[in-house]
Order: structure tokens, then sequence, then C-alpha cells
């Protein structure tokens, strides 16, 4: 998923990922910024300014 790659990411380039405090699950929008091909035309949702929605889950935890 998205999460976890961004932490497997952050690790291999030196980052550190630690658990947080509490625990995450439900429902959510995320915004792909940039101009990258692989997410052209990838939107649940548009907002009123124009930006690609897609509706995530998450579980975080």
């Amino acid at each position: 998923g998205i999460c976890c790659g961004m932490q497997t990411m952050a690790g291999q380039l030196g980052g550190v990922v630690v658990p947080a405090s509490h625990r995450e699950y439900g429902y959510a929008q995320v915004r792909a910024r940039g101009h990258s091909s692989l997410l052209r035309d990838i939107e649940d949702h548009r907002t009123a300014e124009g930006y690609g929605l897609l509706d995530v889950w998450m579980s975080h935890g």
C-alpha cells in the first residue's frame, strides 16, 4: 500500500520509521500531487479546484 511503500523508501534512504502512539483505521482521501504519467486519470473524485482524489482505507496499527 501507499504507507508501507513510503515507510520502506524512507528506511532505505536513511530515514527512521517508528510506531505511532495511537492506531488509525478508516476511510480517507489522498491527493496525488505532481504530474506523473503513472497517476494520470487515476481518481475517484475531483475537488472544486480540479485536483484528483483517491478513496483509500487506512489501517495503521
